[in-house]
């Protein structure tokens, strides 16, 4: 299978261990090895062999090797005059320039929303179950209700206005809570609820950035979460 993933480069991320070049574009190689022993080996290459949990499932291994070689495709692309991303691959050079990794990244930039959408606004990243059959069925909850409120939000227009200074669009968080509500409710009716969603209008401001947050996050109590 084909991938491009990003790497953290600050703090102890994978990026901090591999010696990459101090320089704010490259594209190299790297050859890596998987292994789950704390040997000798693995201790003095530290660059060369990453080491997993004994704990850890990892199918790649098997009962004549306990190692997996990963060839990885290390490419720092500029995004901005300030901002920079380093991303790891298995597409060839041939086959994709340091460019169309960009394009290809940047593509994936709706699915990074959706899920953030999904995570917080429609609160997937808690649970009320712990049993797995449990949880999966509340995540395909979500879900549905997720594509229900992205078509009824897909299908309302906001009307520009000449005096405004940004063009604007529904603000999703609040769409989803209303439409959450419009799912559970007997009494509201479409029309009502086209004009809640259009009292809650945020600017469509492009090209802003934000430093990622890296703190770790505490567990969330029952009673704080989104249901």
């Amino acid at each position: 299978d084909k991938y491009v993933v990003r790497g953290r480069e600050s703090g102890t991320g994978i990026c901090s261990s591999l010696n990459l070049p101090d320089t704010e574009e490259y594209d190299i190689e790297k050859e890596l090895y998987i292994c789950k022993k704390h040997s000798k080996k693995v201790k003095t290459n530290p660059r060369k062999y990453k080491r997993i949990r004994s704990d850890a499932t990892f199918d790649f291994f098997t009962d004549d090797c306990e190692e997996y070689r990963l060839n990885l495709r290390i490419v720092k692309i500029k995004l901005s005059e300030t901002t920079t991303e380093v991303l790891f691959t298995n597409l060839s050079k041939e086959e994709f320039s340091a460019d169309d990794l960009k394009r290809l990244y940047h593509m994936r930039w709706g699915i990074e929303t959706a899920f953030d959408q999904l995570k917080y606004a429609l609160g997937a990243a808690s649970v009320h179950s712990k049993n797995s059959e449990l949880i999966i069925q509340e995540l395909y909850g979500k879900l549905i209700m997720f594509n229900f409120c992205k078509t009824i939000v897909g299908g309302i227009a906001v009307k520009q206005q000449e005096y405004w200074k940004y063009e604007y669009k529904l603000n999703i968080k609040m769409a989803m809570c209303i439409c959450r509500e419009f799912w559970c409710s007997q009494t509201l009716a479409a029309p009502e609820v086209e004009k809640m969603l259009l009292n809650y209008l945020v600017p469509i401001r492009d090209n802003r950035t934000f430093p990622r947050d890296t703190v770790k996050k505490s567990a969330i109590a029952f009673n704080s979460r989104i249901a």
